[in-house]
């Protein structure tokens, strides 16, 4: 997830955290910065966990 809006914007680690919960994604790694949250995730996993965050952020 990236933007210069995740300065801001509070929540979003949680969400993405319930969004991997909700779906059984399970991530080997969260690394952040300012802008940007980065999961390692099973390329198993790839696709199921990208329906999953455009579905929670409208994208």
């Amino acid at each position: 997830v990236v933007g210069i809006g995740m300065r801001s914007q509070s929540g979003v680690a949680a969400k993405m955290f319930r969004v991997f919960a909700d779906n059984d994604i399970q991530f080997k790694q969260v690394t952040t910065s300012e802008i940007r949250i980065s999961y390692v995730i099973s390329t198993k996993d790839k696709q199921k966990a990208i329906d999953a965050v455009a579905k929670k952020f409208n994208l």
